[in-house]
């Protein structure tokens, strides 16, 4: 027959073994979800890198993140008033460093980063006149303006929140700058000043 000494003592390196090979398993399950998940795709609206399709991925505490978009509609589309440039496309390129994130909760977790990148915009405006008299007239003629090629840099902070894991939105603010060469010799050729960011991803 067993001692009651000995049971409690088998007992005791049971739940110490069993304890010890549980740690990993935890500390798997505190491993946040952009560490987790490091890329996603969704979309990302701004100025400085572009508004359109997008890419991220997490290296470690090193991120890129990629974004490109095209429109190009006619003067004679079915609602015109929607129509402010005929050719817009543009690509852009941002790196990120983070400098905190964490796993708050089930379901939230968030990560602060600091950004900087930059990307090319080409565009033909869409050029209106419009005839002296009452307020708001319609517009007396349309026509399509020059080509305008503009290259942006812009340099801030972020933050990332991501939802049920897989659910990330990215909001960002930066200082930025837009230099418009085609546009040398006036006034709109060079602006600098703060600018946001935001987009909706999907982490996996």
């Amino acid at each position: 027959m067993r001692s009651p000494r000995k049971t409690r003592v088998r007992v005791l390196g049971l739940i110490v073994l069993l304890t010890t090979l549980a740690l990993p398993l935890a500390a798997d399950e505190r491993v946040p979800p952009f560490e987790r998940y490091p890329q996603a795709l969704g979309a990302m609206f701004g100025e400085i890198t572009g508004t359109g399709l997008h890419y991220h991925r997490w290296i470690g505490p090193n991120g890129i993140g990629v974004t490109g978009g095209i429109i190009y509609q006619s003067l004679d589309a079915e609602m015109p008033w929607l129509v402010e440039n005929t050719l817009d496309y543009n690509l852009g390129v941002a790196y990120h460093r983070r400098v905190y994130g964490d796993e708050f909760g089930t379901g939230l977790a968030g990560s602060l980063y600091l950004v900087t990148g930059g990307g090319h915009r080409g565009y033909i405006p869409v050029i209106r006149t419009y005839p002296s008299g009452p307020e708001e007239p319609p517009a007396e003629e349309e026509y399509e303006g020059d080509y305008r090629a503009a290259f942006n840099l812009g340099i801030g902070v972020g933050i990332e929140i991501i939802l049920l894991n897989h659910i990330s939105i990215p909001a960002e603010f930066l200082y930025g700058a837009v230099f418009t060469p085609t546009l040398w010799g006036t006034t709109d050729w060079l602006r600098i000043g703060p600018t946001g960011q935001i987009g909706l991803r999907y982490r996996y």
